[in-house]
């Protein structure tokens, strides 16, 4: 099998949205029997240096001992150790594939065009958000340079695209691509019968709504608003339940920004003990079966004020729930009409908290209905089976070169 290196900054068992994604788009490839991958990826303490994971060899290369002096430092090592494994080891590799941009993406593309490897850049979400200081622009510009001599960027949203146009991206090399979903795993239960046994097999509390929220516990995600708004909830709608998931603390120090996320989540356990938050909230560790609390819940909220284009929300669609999200561009392109779901203001807990009350108090049906146009959407164009054929078809379309189907400098991507 041809192998693919996949190089992302973080991977599992550290939890990161693109990296999830990526392994699972991998996974559905590799099993088509054309293409392996060799992950590449950051090491923190406590992991080991080479390992197997989903099936695939993982290889951890950078310093603990520099990420205990200073993330950024430890991101350094990171970047010039991706290099020298690049350098006397891209030639074991048919394609570079990077799971995000910054500098990574940077180094893949300097080493890809060294080497004559297609190179793949996924362009996330953190890449496009605004710059304010000078240095932060001067650091945005030092990884699009030689990121820009990959062959193919793969963009999630309008926003993604527009955010490289102006990069000077020409547009052969950028590709619109969504997130894949095991549409067989995360599926839809409509009795209510089953829905309580689930509950009672996850130690739920028992109700009557249940609301769920999977995510990171993190500024970004807007979980301070969601409280607010479930405050207001809690005073006036009986047996209503809300139940969030996501990472508690941080074992590895991924970013200069973790410390703050450990007093931004110290802050909502604070709130989650107070008397009107007791009996109507509860905060679970993040955990591999997601999909039985999809399956158990009724309505999936998602109050961020960033998104690329979230796991969460399309399994929460392929799982038939009623969903309410922010006015994201990565969102909106989903929850298309009010028949899959209500998007609200980012920012705003009155409108958050209006658009709950009204979804806990549609009729079951109403719900149910809503849920399964949601899910059909996602099984028509968000299948990780069609999803994996269509990376498939990009690796093949990239790897033609080197077969000699195509002469030019730049390859020009089938459409």
């Amino acid at each position: 099998m041809k192998k693919i290196c996949l190089i992302s900054h973080c991977f599992d068992p550290i939890f990161a949205g693109y990296a999830k994604q990526g392994s699972r788009v991998a996974r559905a490839v590799a099993d088509r029997g054309i293409y392996d991958f060799v992950i590449v990826t950051r090491k923190f303490e406590q992991l080991p240096g080479k390992d197997r994971v989903n099936g695939f060899t993982v290889i951890r290369i950078g310093s603990p001992i520099l990420d205990n002096i200073s993330p950024q430092l430890g991101y350094l090592a990171f970047i010039i150790f991706l290099a020298w494994h690049l350098l006397f080891n891209a030639r074991k590799y048919c394609i570079l594939h990077c799971l995000s941009g910054f500098a990574p993406a940077g180094v893949a593309g300097i080493l890809g065009k060294l080497f004559n490897l297609p190179t793949i850049i996924k362009i996330a979400q953190g890449e496009v958000r605004p710059r304010s200081s000078f240095q932060q622009k001067l650091r945005l510009n030092l990884w699009l340079l030689p990121a820009s001599l990959a062959d193919c960027f793969i963009v999630l949203s309008p926003e993604s695209k527009e955010f490289l146009r102006a990069a000077a991206i020409p547009d052969f090399k950028i590709k619109h691509f969504t997130n894949g979903v095991d549409v067989n795993i995360f599926r839809q239960v409509e009795d209510q019968n089953q829905k309580n046994i689930l509950r009672r097999k996850l130690n739920i509390r028992e109700c009557s709504i249940l609301v769920l929220y999977v995510g990171l516990i993190h500024p970004r995600k807007g979980i301070d608003l969601l409280l607010d708004a479930w405050e207001n909830i809690s005073r006036t709608i009986d047996q209503a339940f809300l139940l969030l998931i996501g990472p508690k603390g941080n074992t590895f120090k991924t970013s200069p920004c973790d410390d703050n996320t450990n007093l931004y989540q110290r802050s909502i356990s604070e709130r989650l003990n107070r008397k009107i938050l007791q009996n109507t909230t509860e905060w679970r560790d993040q955990t591999p079966n997601i999909n039985e609390y999809m399956m158990a819940a009724d309505v999936f909220v998602l109050p961020s004020f960033a998104e690329g284009q979230p796991n969460v929300l399309l399994e929460a669609m392929a799982s038939g729930l009623a969903c309410i999200a922010t006015d994201l561009s990565g969102i909106k392109d989903f929850i298309a009409s009010p028949d899959h779901g209500t998007i609200v203001k980012q920012g705003s807990a009155d409108a958050l908290g209006k658009a709950l009350s009204e979804m806990i108090n549609k009729y079951p049906e109403v719900r149910r209905k809503m849920g399964r146009l949601s899910r059909k959407e996602i099984v028509k164009n968000c299948s990780i089976e069609s999803v994996a054929i269509t990376y498939e078809e990009l690796y093949e379309n990239l790897q033609s070169r080197i077969d000699g189907t195509k002469h030019s400098g730049n390859i020009q991507l089938k459409s």
